[in-house]
């Protein structure tokens, strides 16, 4: 895969984790936004997108293993009245 395309990836997944609604493509840059009307932040490299972001994952977080949920919440538990 090449450095772009690793670069974009990056961009869109801190976008995501940091709440930013918008990350796209155009002509060759990769942009950012928070919302609707503020302005776009132009992504140029991995540095950039740290010190927007603070820190920004590599790749796609793995699925995280779920703990059972509370008796209570559990299908056939008896409601608590």
């Amino acid at each position: 895969m090449n450095s772009f395309r690793q670069l974009f990836r990056s961009a869109r997944n801190a976008a995501k984790e940091h709440g930013y609604k918008y990350c796209w493509i155009r002509n060759g840059a990769i942009l950012i936004r928070k919302q609707e009307g503020n302005p776009a932040i132009h992504i140029q490299n991995m540095e950039e997108l740290e010190r927007y972001m603070g820190h920004a994952p590599a790749a796609p977080a793995a699925p995280t293993e779920r703990s059972p949920a509370p008796a209570s919440q559990q299908y056939g538990a008896a409601p608590g009245y």
